[in-house]
């Protein structure tokens, strides 16, 4: 009897005491630099568990497209509803990674010496651009499997847009250059992307091409691809988007997507082109999820940044096409 009452005087106990608080899901929160923003610049990835573009705020979202971090011998992620390229299908792409680690970033270059990618893909690694390396002509990034006429370069320094504030939530000056130690091969550089002169050539509702190694699906899961990969976004009117990402966007950006989802960029596209009538017009940036029904990625418009661009490099901007998909 004693030890029935004892019994339900622990179960009295245990019903009053207050129950523990419920496990939190990782903070979406980043750094002390924004706490609001959703990017973590030690990890370059959401602190979510969710591996989407977007914190899920309509107003705050990560930039997970390049947010790959550092781990030697791992594999990465591609493009959402791609198709696998051709050699020679984007001349211009190249891959950015650390010496010794894998991929992280893509890029396009603009000149002989000189590549156009995100400012965001350097948030956790400032001031160490010479520790990095360009793949060029390959289909794959691994520098043990290069395809037929690959090749890499050491880079020799870089330039984030002064503008760029990390971890902020406008992601309107989300560009940034590359320098390499020595000039591309002949070839490479004759196949250097065209910057595209406005962005009134940019009618809504044409067909441009992505093109990365990254993610393929949204998830922790994703299998990666050795292989570049490539698909077609439409373009967005830019109000409809900014009603979906608020102040992140600004006037050099670019709107792209495919309206039932499953065709996007995705972590590890960041940095990589928007080719649009052969020509350069954006550079992946930001979006929520990947390949989201109704959410198109962002991309900042080459347009709204060229005579930085120029100041910066030897770049070019035209009508002649660098590279059409086959």
């Amino acid at each position: 009897m004693a030890s029935t009452a004892a019994q339900l005087a622990l179960l009295l106990v245990a019903a009053l005491s207050p129950a523990p608080a419920p496990a939190r899901a990782a903070s979406t929160g980043s750094t002390a630099s924004d706490s609001s923003s959703g990017w973590t610049p030690s990890s370059g990835l959401l602190a979510s568990t969710t591996l989407g573009r977007g914190s899920g705020n309509s107003t705050t979202y990560a930039l997970v497209r390049g947010a790959i971090p550092d781990a030697p011998g791992g594999k990465r992620p591609k493009i959402v509803g791609g198709e696998k390229a051709e050699l020679g299908q984007f001349p211009h792409q190249v891959s950015i990674r650390k010496q010794q680690m894998t991929h992280f970033c893509g890029g396009s270059i603009v000149s002989k010496t000189h590549v156009l990618t995100a400012a965001h893909c350097f948030d956790d690694k400032p001031n160490q651009f010479n520790t990095l390396l360009v793949t060029v002509g390959s289909l794959t990034w691994m520098p043990n499997q290069l395809t037929s006429g690959g090749y890499t370069r050491d880079v020799k320094d870089g330039l984030v847009h002064e503008s760029w504030v990390p971890g902020a939530n406008k992601k309107w000056y989300d560009i940034a250059v590359l320098e390499v130690a020595e000039p591309f091969e002949e070839w490479s550089t004759n196949a250097k992307a065209i910057l595209i002169n406005t962005k009134v050539d940019l009618d809504v509702g044409m067909d441009c091409h992505v093109s990365g190694w990254g993610r393929t699906v949204d998830a922790d899961s994703a299998k990666p691809s050795e292989e570049l990969l490539w698909t077609t976004v439409q373009i967005k009117e830019l109000e409809a988007c900014s009603s979906k990402y608020g102040e992140a966007m600004g006037p050099g950006s670019i709107c792209a997507g495919y309206d039932p989802g499953g065709k996007d960029s995705c972590q590890g596209d960041s940095g990589g082109p928007l080719t649009c009538d052969g020509r350069l017009a954006g550079v992946v940036s930001f979006g929520h999820g990947c390949a989201v029904a109704g959410f198109p990625g962002v991309y900042t418009a080459t347009s709204g940044h060229l005579d930085w661009i120029r100041a910066h490099t030897d770049a070019q901007s035209g009508q002649t096409a660098s590279a059409v998909p086959v």
